[in-house]
């Protein structure tokens, strides 16, 4: 049985950049690892507050933040560094459809 013909085009610099990711709650944290601050975005499929909360490798809650999302919204928050330490944390985007969580460094 033949092999099945696998056409490729070349990439060219005229090629536009991809969409932004429209993946409902993929948490996008830049850049990191961070030292003053960082950017944490998502996309939100529906109404509703959100929650971005940071927690310590500890366990211990350092950051808390709310936000209202429209239908359909590319949302952020912004993560302040300034008064953390070096070290490892866990990011997590809490919803009505779930938690949603990433791991993001502080160097200092």
């Amino acid at each position: 049985m033949p092999l099945p013909v696998v056409r490729f085009r070349a990439l060219s610099s005229e090629t536009p950049p991809a969409p932004p990711d429209k993946r409902p709650y993929v948490l996008s944290i830049s850049p990191s690892p961070f030292t003053r601050t960082a950017l944490v975005r998502f996309f939100a499929p529906v109404s509703g507050k959100v929650y971005l909360r940071t927690y310590g490798l500890d366990g211990k809650l350092v950051d808390s933040q709310t936000k209202d999302v429209r239908l359909a919204e590319a949302a952020s928050f912004r993560l302040d560094g300034t008064k953390l330490p070096s070290g490892t944390y866990v990011v997590q985007l809490v919803t009505d459809s779930g938690v949603f969580a990433q791991k993001t460094a502080v160097l200092k």
